[in-house]
């Protein structure tokens, strides 16, 4: 059996902790769009998305001291889902109500 793994790059945005934000907002995924929303249990909201073609990153394994941590900040990949962003964050679901750290 010959196994495959492929760790991907993807984009995302997390607003900070807000008492605006609805309680009951829905965790929200539209594969044809690539992106999610996922509300957090501190009040915050996930917003992420996925590149038509995402970069390949651990070529080796996830080295064990990424735990929780960050890849570098990648505008251009940021600025191919700026339009979701900026739909999510103009909806009538969330507007004004989200504060993005």
């Amino acid at each position: 059996m010959i196994e495959c793994i492929s760790y991907l790059e993807y984009v995302c945005l997390r607003t900070k902790p807000s008492s605006n934000i609805p309680k009951d907002i829905p965790i929200v995924h539209n594969p044809d769009e690539r992106f999610y929303i996922q509300p957090l249990a501190d009040h915050s909201v996930l917003i992420g998305g996925f590149l038509r073609e995402s970069k390949p990153i651990f070529s080796n394994g996830v080295p064990d001291t990424f735990n929780y941590s960050l890849l570098p900040d990648d505008w251009d990949d940021f600025r191919e889902l700026e339009f979701f962003f900026q739909w999510i964050i103009n909806s009538n679901i969330l507007y004004h109500r989200l504060d993005i750290k």
